[in-house]
């Protein structure tokens, strides 16, 4: 199997940053998110939330995803459950549910994230 190396290994400046809209950022949005490895099964990427700012509630339907918190206080939602997580947690949404991030710090919240996107659950 030939090596495609745009889809094995990505740098920093090839990244496409994007707001909540899913355009360039603009200094007014909540956060920024980058896809970093995109395949068929699977992305990874990283989003930063501004100061006191929210990610909003988003619904997976299908898929599952990963975080890593690098940087930040973040109060973090999934279903109806809120935990307060600190730089070096890790948390996951299961498929079919609803989440939200809000980050509780006066400086950027930064996280990576890994999401498998699946199937309709059976």
């Amino acid at each position: 199997m030939a090596e495609r190396s745009n889809y094995v290994m990505r740098t920093p400046d090839s990244f496409e940053y994007l707001g909540p809209d899913g355009n360039p950022p603009r200094e007014t949005d909540q956060f920024v998110r980058t896809k970093t490895l995109l395949q068929q099964s699977f992305n990874t990427g990283s989003l930063s939330i501004r100061p006191m700012g929210e990610k909003g509630l988003q619904l997976l339907r299908y898929d599952t995803m990963v975080f890593y918190v690098v940087r930040g206080k973040l109060a973090v939602t999934i279903h109806k459950t809120t935990r307060i997580l600190e730089s070096g947690a890790y948390f996951f949404v299961p498929q079919e549910n609803v989440y939200n991030i809000v980050n509780l710090r006066k400086d950027e919240a930064k996280l990576i994230f890994f999401q498998h996107k699946g199937m309709p659950v059976e």
